[in-house]
């Protein structure tokens, strides 16, 4: 048996360079896998950030689209860090209307939710106003319809005895504030 034909030779180194290309095959299939698998997770990572950059686009189209609308409704509060525009208007309104006022106070509470969670802010001014009864009535209703989200939360009027036909008082505006 020492004897190996040719033809044994052959067959041999065929057989050996079968399994040579049989295990490349495998190693090559394994490889061609393990990149289609790093290709796949390429692709659905890039759709995502495509679809992230589309909706960023829409969020700036939607914001530049309600720009306007979400500064008129930012006009309604008031703002704490310059009440001014908002105090200046009260008191037009006081000259409008005939009367004397006065700023006493302005004070900021914190809107809680059920919750406990903080939703906003109420802004609290108390006036101080005199003059006649006709003129208070009417900056009471001037006052309820200002462009700000402002209710009168109370309201307390008395005879003035140093002027005949004045009467004095107190009002308390509850403001939404940002």
């Amino acid at each position: 048996m020492k004897h190996i034909t040719k033809s044994q030779k052959i067959a041999f180194v065929a057989l050996s360079i079968l399994l040579v290309v049989c295990v490349g095959y495998v190693f090559l299939f394994r490889h061609i896998a393990s990149l289609q698998y790093k290709l796949a997770e390429i692709t659905t990572e890039l759709s995502v950030i495509g679809m992230l950059e589309a909706h960023k686009l829409e969020t700036e189209a939607l914001l530049n689209k309600t720009k306007a609308g979400r500064e008129e409704i930012a006009s309604y509060f008031i703002s704490e860090e310059d009440p001014t525009p908002f105090l200046e208007l009260v008191e037009t309104l006081g000259k409008d209307a005939g009367a004397t006022l006065e700023v006493e106070a302005i004070s900021v509470d914190t809107v809680n939710a059920d919750g406990g969670v903080s939703v906003g802010d109420n802004m609290k001014v108390v006036l101080l106003v005199e003059g006649s009864w006709k003129s208070l009535y009417h900056l009471m209703s001037l006052l309820e319809h200002m462009p700000y989200i402002a209710t009168i939360s109370s309201a307390t009027f008395t005879v003035n005895e140093e002027h005949v036909g004045t009467w004095k008082g107190q009002i308390e505006l509850l403001c939404s504030a940002r």
